[in-house]
């Protein structure tokens, strides 16, 4: 399947990767990604569209795709930044599916991220000063 893509010399495209289903080869925009998900050989493509299940690990994948848009936040996952709602103590939600954050990836995943800190509407505490403080309390 993407083995095949893999295992040649890969140049990096621009927006998009190709993924062999059978004799047929569908493109399929970084855009459209949600989220991969990693079990041992496989890896669980979901897209906006359709979802893929491949035979190669997470990282294998991980290493042809931009790291501008798509995130290791978990041994068993990768995320498009593009279509992560949030994410709080432990977890992040992408597309709607709730998905665990690794203890060794939360503080690389505050520190990819623009994170603006501020006043809660509801609450009069500040919600955090600075990342080093949130990264504390998720510990």
């Amino acid at each position: 399947m993407l083995r095949c893509l893999l295992s040649r010399k890969f140049q990096r495209m621009q927006n998009y990767l190709f993924i062999k289903t059978g004799v047929r080869c569908i493109k399929v925009d970084f855009l459209d990604i949600q989220y991969f998900e990693g079990s041992r050989r496989y890896t669980k493509i979901v897209t906006v569209k359709r979802n893929f299940i491949i035979c190669s690990s997470l990282s294998r994948i991980s290493s042809v795709l931009p790291e501008s848009i798509f995130f290791r936040i978990h041994r068993s996952y990768i995320i498009s930044l593009h279509h992560t709602s949030y994410f709080e103590k432990g977890v992040v939600f992408v597309a709607g599916k709730q998905l665990p954050i690794g203890r060794q990836y939360r503080g690389a995943l505050l520190k990819k991220v623009t994170l603006l800190c501020g006043y809660s509407e509801n609450e009069t505490t500040i919600v955090c000063n600075s990342i080093n403080e949130l990264i504390k309390a998720e510990k």
